[in-house]
């Protein structure tokens, strides 16, 4: 969700919840084509035709379900759920406004052409008005809408935009005219706030409720009691604190009514600390052997593509599999780059970046898990009296992984070899000589 959006409303439907799980998981050009496919059944469902599960599957997948646990529903009681889908999905895979193949108005330009609240116009989201997340030039995540989807919408809903129109933001001219007007008629005329309301309508072009709803917050703020004063900043260790008890699962209203802050400052702060704990993590180092394909589009398709990361059986698949890790890295390092901690960050991007980490972090331990023998059997021969097998093959460990962060595969070499090396290179610098001479002295008779 991007700063200034109104939180949408959580699945009425399982299904949903766990379809954008397992969207979420594919790589992200995947992620858009996704986006593209919800988007398009979103603007031809028919409020009244009822769609199968599987239908819907289809249409966002392209595959059938394994299973089809949900009857029919209709578009209508549909269209809520998979506008927040396309929500997630787009904010977590987004595509550049600038890209598009037609214009991409924000919620404010929309609101703007046709004199309407920002409410108004994600209200008409809810009506049926197809909508996105995009990165926009100045780097913002909002929400978009295409211009084919608005100019659909418009001619669709003509009745409603021009009833929305009669409910246009005021100017504060406008207001205090209206409002002279109206209380002139109520004291003078000796009309009633309703009356008066009406007749004003009338005259002005405006709705009655307009009216009325100036009339009361002219009326209030002649009461208003002065302002509250201004909350003071967090400190470092109370947003440590919120952190904290996010990760631990504690509930956003609890922590929001705890430290006195709205529901977005909460996510904001976990978020900064998120992305701030992501940027000083040091235990997967990011230097990476680049190749020309991990800048190609499908990269991360055709990179990834395959069954789950095991232990490598040929010189083929450990080549394979040293591609992952190093694109992994490659990715997870540039994703990074684009973290300020200081700044607003979509909790979709580190949510990508955590993931490249592990999935880095997975092929790491199956390499050094598949290396074991390797480390056992080079560590016996240099094991003795001053330094202890189990000794040995802990340090090994550690030499190994080092080894897996500096291994060029793009060489054809392979990683056996080049660890055997490093093994003996690392035990030459740490066991003292003492150790060999105490292995090769012999017991005497007498």
């Amino acid at each position: 969700m991007a700063p200034g959006d109104p939180p949408m409303a959580s699945y009425t439907q399982s299904w949903a919840a766990a379809l954008e799980k397992q969207l979420l998981l594919s790589p992200e050009p995947v992620r858009r084509r996704h986006a593209d496919r919800i988007e398009a059944l979103l603007a031809s469902l028919q409020a009244e035709t009822r769609y199968s599960y599987e239908f819907i599957y289809f249409r966002v997948t392209g595959f059938r379900p394994a299973e089809a646990p949900v009857h029919a529903r209709r578009g209508g009681e549909l269209r809520g759920d998979l506008l927040r889908l396309l929500d997630r999905v787009s904010g977590s895979a987004p595509t550049e406004a600038a890209e598009a193949p037609e214009r991409v108005f924000t919620v404010e330009e929309v609101s703007s052409r046709f004199r309407v609240s920002t409410r108004t116009v994600y209200r008409w989201r809810r009506a049926g008005l197809v909508s996105r997340k995009y990165l926009f030039p100045d780097g913002r995540l909002r929400t978009g809408i295409r211009e084919g989807a608005l100019r659909g919408f418009a001619e669709a809903h003509r009745e409603r935009l021009v009833r929305s129109g009669r409910f246009s933001r005021l100017s504060k001219a406008e207001r205090e005219s209206l409002a002279r007007q109206a209380r002139e008629l109520s004291g003078e005329g000796g009309l009633s706030p309703t009356a008066a309301a009406e007749r004003v309508a009338r005259s002005s072009g405006r709705a009655k409720e307009t009216i009325l709803r100036v009339l009361r917050t002219q009326g209030a703020r002649a009461e208003e009691p002065p302002a509250a004063p201004r909350r003071k900043r967090l400190s470092p260790d109370e947003k440590l604190r919120i952190h904290d008890a996010y990760r631990a699962g504690r509930s956003v209203q609890g922590l929001s009514m705890r430290f006195g802050r709205s529901r977005g400052s909460i996510y904001r702060i976990a978020n900064e600390a998120r992305a701030r704990a992501l940027v000083m993590d040091t235990s997967l180092p990011l230097q990476f052997h680049y190749e020309q394909p991990f800048d190609r589009d499908d990269a991360e398709a055709t990179i990834m593509a395959g069954e789950a990361p095991g232990p490598p059986s040929s010189r083929q698949e450990e080549g394979r599999l040293f591609q992952k890790y190093n694109y992994l890295k490659f990715a997870a390092a540039r994703l990074k780059g684009r973290i300020n901690p200081k700044r607003y960050v979509p909790a979709g991007l580190l949510d990508e970046l955590e993931a490249h980490l592990a999935a880095a972090a997975l092929i790491r331990r199956q390499l050094l898990a598949a290396s074991v023998p390797l480390i056992v059997d080079v560590a016996r021969k240099h094991a003795g009296r001053l330094v202890r097998l189990p000794e040995l093959v802990s340090e090994g460990c550690l030499c190994v992984q080092r080894a897996v962060d500096r291994f060029d595969y793009r060489g054809g070499g392979r990683f056996p070899r080049f660890a055997r090396l490093e093994l003996m290179k690392g035990f030459a610098r740490t066991i003292p000589p003492e150790n060999y001479r105490a292995a090769r002295a012999r017991p005497t008779t007498g």
